[in-house]
């Protein structure tokens, strides 16, 4: 799975498997979040977002930052 999610204003590129580093979320360490704003599903492209579609992640706290595990 490739895909382009939008969080805080900002896009990221996640595969499965990936961690990246997020702000602005309401979420404590251990909780699933998931992402409802898909820009891209492998070759699949929304107009603006995919419907239907969506990423799940887990929350792992490292400082200031939100680190999430993308599943």
């Amino acid at each position: 799975m490739n895909a382009v999610i939008k969080v805080g204003g900002k896009q990221y590129y996640v595969t499965e498997g990936s961690e990246i580093y997020v702000e602005k979320l309401n979420c404590e360490s251990g909780d699933i979040v998931t992402f409802d704003q898909v820009l891209m599903l492998d070759s699949k492209v929304g107009n603006p977002y995919l419907t239907g579609v969506t990423v799940l992640g887990e929350v792992l706290k490292n400082g200031k930052n939100k680190k999430i595990k993308i599943f």
